[in-house]
């Protein structure tokens, strides 16, 4: 008997917890929260089933908005593969990495993927310098506004987040066929990206802006048939650029089959003047995520962490860190008043390495958790790195 009624008992309890999720919810929720608020192009699951507890409390929570979990976790519970395929990943776009799912997303309705906005706008909000320029001429997609076409949004195994490698992913669209034709020194490994802008450009067929001297001038031979090899080819008429290569901290790659210089450099057209692949930043972290990821790690940053040539030689210096000039005169330029500090610079010893104090004995410019860039908590625990006996 006693059995029978602790039976009837769960069964009621069941009942109850069903019937208050799948009938009183739907109309509890919604005395308060308008339902014409959770209408859009596309609508979240849960919601599209009125399953309000899927993510939220009725009651109480820890969380704001009476979430189940924080933000990510609680995105996670039904997309576990997500935080497992962007683990794997050699790129992840900033918010993902740190876990801003709403930045862009909406958690109940949207646009298509449930955007904030229409997936341009919504992409703009961010990358601002792309909504400033006006082209005359225009890639396709981009004016669309299909940024998924050529991007992952999440994360990808290649630079500026592109779904494929950069010299197969135009391939998608344009045939090989017609390119080959049009292009005289066509091979396999050809970087479209070397001559054209993929967002848009002011000359036709969406050539960038600066153009290598040769490739202006139609003469195509004074690269393509030139004997030298590597970057040899490149210093036959760059050779005041070489002796920075033989400095003592370098970028000088003597083991490099190509030319080391179209690392960086793009032998046809650019949007910058020097001829770089991309911004400096961008093109540093391609061979330096490490500096990326410390910046997007820290709480503190350099003003000017994505301008990496202010501060450092792109081909080779004499000081460490390819650093312009000394540790102290290259932070001197902008910060002049600290140069003359009372406190003890270049005149004392680090009693922990026997090395010249400077200012990146106490400061990280690529950032650090502590104001001013400090490596440590300024108001104690780094001044007893040096003076242990007070």
């Amino acid at each position: 008997m006693r059995f029978r009624l602790y039976l009837l008992f769960i069964i009621v309890s069941v009942i109850n917890l069903i019937w208050f999720k799948f009938v009183v919810a739907k109309e509890v929720c919604f005395k308060c929260h308008k339902v014409e608020k959770f209408k859009s192009k596309l609508v979240h699951s849960p919601v599209a089933k009125k399953d309000c507890e899927a993510c939220h409390t009725p009651h109480v929570s820890k969380f704001n908005k009476l979430l189940i979990a924080k933000v990510p976790d609680i995105c996670y519970q039904c997309h576990p593969n997500f935080l497992e395929d962007m683990q794997k990943a050699e790129w992840v776009h900033s918010p993902v990495e740190k876990g801003e799912c709403l930045k862009c997303h909406q958690p109940h309705a949207g646009y298509r993927g449930l955007l904030k906005k229409s997936e341009k706008a919504q992409c703009l909000t961010c990358h601002k310098k792309l909504k400033k320029e006006s082209f005359k001429f225009i890639h396709k997609p981009f004016k669309e506004g299909k940024c998924h076409i050529c991007h992952n949004p999440h994360f990808s195994q290649n630079s500026y987040l592109l779904k494929f490698k950069e010299e197969t992913i135009c391939l998608n669209c344009h045939k090989l066929e017609k390119i080959k034709s049009t292009h005289r020194y066509y091979s396999k490994n050809m970087e479209c990206l070397s001559c054209h802008n993929p967002h848009g450009s002011n000359n036709e067929y969406l050539i960038k802006q600066y153009m290598h001297k040769p490739y202006a001038q139609k003469n195509c031979k004074v690269c393509h048939e030139n004997l030298a090899k590597g970057s040899d080819m490149c210093f036959s008429c760059h050779s005041e650029v070489k002796k920075d290569f033989f400095k003592v901290h370098t970028h000088y790659l003597p083991s490099n089959k190509k030319a080391f210089c179209l690392d960086c450099h793009s032998p046809h057209t650019s949007d910058y003047k020097t001829l770089l692949k991309g911004s400096p930043s961008s093109v540093c972290f391609k061979c330096h995520p490490e500096a990326l990821k410390q910046q997007r790690d820290s709480l503190y940053v350099h003003p000017s962490h994505d301008q990496c040539l202010n501060c450092h030689n792109a081909h080779g210096s004499e000081t460490l860190g390819m650093l312009k000039g000394t540790q102290i005169s290259t932070c001197g330029r902008c910060h002049k008043r600290h140069v003359k500090f009372t406190h003890p610079i270049e005149k004392v010893k680090d009693p922990r390495n026997g090395q010249t104090l400077t200012c990146i004995t106490c400061h990280d410019p690529m950032g650090t958790e502590f104001k001013n860039n400090l490596r440590l908590n300024g108001d104690k625990e780094l001044c007893l790195e040096c003076h242990k006996g007070y």
